[in-house]
């Protein structure tokens, strides 16, 4: 669709070609030619602009509904569940807790994908099986198995050396053991 301006523009380079016409013409046939033109051309205008301001009181009130509806939207606040978890996450970006430390050191408390304080042996304690360690390493040394802690080159303490192992269930494993 054009706009108002641009046919005010179409309407005025008719009428100065009909002009250029009628000026080629004998004086009778201009003033007849001039007398047949639409020169209320400010009418054409204002009809263009009422035009215009209708369709900006349409846009600002489509906008104005918009806004009283985005304000009628209740802000959800978030309730944290914690209800069953003893730790980790409470749903709404807050914690539930954390777990407890050992005092006698042969335990470490870790949380669970569940919520709860899992209990499992610290490092260099006797241990059966991998889930019982909290470094998920129960691997045979001098003494018995135990809960040990990987590692690359270096272990944490001159007691203990990062040494080779071979678990059937981990593979090739390195991890610190006494000395």
């Amino acid at each position: 669709m054009r706009s108002a301006g641009a046919f005010g523009i179409i309407k005025m380079k008719a009428v100065f070609l009909l002009l250029a016409l009628a000026g080629c013409a004998s004086t009778q046939g201009r003033d007849d030619a001039l007398a047949e033109l639409p020169l209320d051309l400010t009418q054409d205008n204002r009809d263009a602009s009422q035009e215009t301001d209708a369709q900006e009181t349409d846009a600002q009130e489509t906008d104005a509904q918009e806004t009283d509806a985005l304000q009628q939207v209740e802000t959800v606040e978030c309730v944290p569940q914690c209800a069953e978890k003893d730790c980790g996450d409470d749903g709404c970006g807050g914690s539930c807790g954390e777990c407890a430390v050992s005092l006698t050191g042969t335990e470490v408390y870790s949380c669970s994908d569940e919520g709860l304080c899992v209990s499992h042996l610290a490092p260099m304690q006797p241990c059966t099986s991998h889930a019982e360690c909290s470094t998920d390493l129960c691997l045979p040394a001098d003494a018995g198995s135990l809960c040990l802690t990987s590692c690359v080159e270096e272990c944490p303490s001159e007691d203990l050396q990062c040494q080779l192992f071979e678990d059937p269930e981990k593979g090739t494993v390195h991890a610190c053991a006494p000395k």
